[in-house]
């Protein structure tokens, strides 16, 4: 029976997520520091995204958040979806996704804004 379990412990594929899911998400923290070095605490709330194979992004709609019809490009180097962990953004704002944990950060001329929440799959 031992041999069995570590069968399917290590044969088996693993796959925690695939392209379309929807994810929902609870904001642990989101805060922004301005340029002299103030920090600005912000109401946590819930948002949710989909990981759009068409647009090869995250997509967040329909959700009254910071992140509100806002589209963000995975990066080519170091996503791998399917294992629930991927980097997407641009040259301003990025994001780390690993095994539900979610982590943002977008740089301006006015600060740094940081959001981090600890997500699932809703579908």
């Amino acid at each position: 029976m031992k041999y069995i379990l570590l069968f399917f412990i290590f044969i088996t594929p693993i796959s925690y997520s695939d392209w379309d899911d929807t994810y929902f998400c609870s904001t642990t923290h989101h805060s922004q520091i301005n340029l002299n070095g103030e920090q600005t605490t912000h109401e946590l709330q819930d948002f949710t995204f989909n990981l759009s194979k068409d647009k090869n992004a995250m997509v967040f709609e329909h959700t009254d958040h910071y992140f509100e019809n806002t589209v963000i490009e995975l990066q080519e180097v170091g996503s791998f979806p399917n294992l629930e962990a991927w980097s997407a953004g641009d040259a301003d704002s990025n994001v780390v996704f690993l095994k539900g944990q979610f982590a943002h950060s977008f740089v301006s001329g006015r600060g740094v804004t940081v959001n981090i929440a600890s997500c699932h799959k809703t579908n």
